[in-house]
């Protein structure tokens, strides 16, 4: 009998050690959900960002050469272009009109009006400018100083055409909907107006690239640029890191190596140091430095385009940085 009892305590010895191992194990994360391929992030005008499901599968653009239908699911990012109530519309015609009345008092009111319609009535404006009245458009150009003053750059377009960015090409025209159905896990289904939307990206990667820029291609003579896949859209806050190393006097091998901030040694050849990792956005974009790190919002739209700073003179350089690419973070 005492047998018997020894054997079962053992056995539950047994047991209970082997829970307490299970226990230990490590238990392992679950994994995370992909990304569906119709995720957004919506950027609006008032600098708002939210992450929403795009609910309809179509999306029909109005282009020169007839009408197209797009796919959510292609879609990697869309600029919008002015999009206007029929109401605002009527005010701001009635406004740009007024601005030649011969009432001062009418003129004034005109202008007041016009103003605080800020991005809505810019372009008309900026059209108006261009008149032949001296005096309408001296009154026009103060108009557009005050708008200026008073509404960030990124809300003053004078473009009025959507761009689309697909996978495979871009489309240019007017998307002929006036609401976009998106479903967020805060808010459920809504109907988001056009004429409140800056911009929409795909949540699927179109956020974020990581690429590698070649200094013997794109660092050894002053005027080639890589560009990215990378669009850049104005107002929404950019980050860029840099890592590696590039040989920038090949002809001396290992004598004067640098990194993304440049090569000291050789001091300022031009604007910039040998090595320097600069950046521009569009082909015709303004010329800033990246160096290892770089953060800021840009006031341009376009591709990012990189370049590597070279030693002219050098007879070419060698090696490469690895660029990683993020916005709207």
């Amino acid at each position: 009998m005492v047998r018997t009892i020894r054997w079962a305590f053992l056995g539950l010895l047994c047991l209970t050690a082997f829970g307490y191992a299970a226990d230990e194990t490590p238990k392992k994360d679950p994994p995370k959900e992909a990304v569906k391929s119709n995720e957004m992030v919506i950027h609006f005008h008032d600098g708002t960002l939210i992450r929403v499901l795009a609910m309809q599968e179509n999306i029909e653009v109005v282009t020169k050469y007839g009408k197209l239908t797009v796919p959510t699911t292609e879609i990697r990012r869309i600029e919008f272009g002015l999009h206007m109530p029929e109401e605002i519309t009527k005010k701001v015609d009635e406004g740009i009109k007024d601005l030649d009345s011969n009432d001062f008092q009418t003129r004034e009111q005109a202008g007041k009006k016009l103003v605080a319609l800020g991005r809505f009535s810019y372009p008309a404006l900026v059209k108006a400018s261009k008149g032949t009245n001296l005096e309408t458009t001296r009154r026009v150009q103060d108009l557009l100083k005050e708008i200026r003053a008073k509404f960030p750059s990124y809300q003053l377009k004078i473009r009025t055409d959507d761009v689309v960015h697909t996978s495979d090409f871009t489309i240019a025209g007017n998307i002929s909907m006036p609401n976009i159905k998106v479903k967020s896990d805060h808010f459920g289904e809504a109907q988001l107006k056009l004429v409140d939307l800056r911009a929409m990206r795909s949540a699927a990667g179109s956020g974020e690239l990581e690429v590698t820029v070649d200094s013997t291609k794109y660092g050894s003579n002053p005027n080639t640029w890589m560009e990215t896949d990378f669009s850049v859209a104005d107002g929404i806050k950019l980050s860029i890191n840099a890592s590696g190393s590039v040989d920038v006097y090949a002809q001396q091998p290992g004598q004067y190596l640098s990194g993304p901030e440049g090569n000291n040694q050789l001091g300022r050849r031009g604007l910039y140091m040998p090595g320097q990792l600069l950046g521009r956005i569009g082909e015709n974009g303004q010329v800033f430095l990246i160096g290892t790190r770089y953060e800021g919002t840009p006031k341009e739209d376009g591709k990012l385009y990189l370049h590597i700073w070279p030693f002219q003179g050098g007879g070419g350089s060698t090696g490469s940085y690895t660029v990683k690419v993020a916005s709207g973070n």
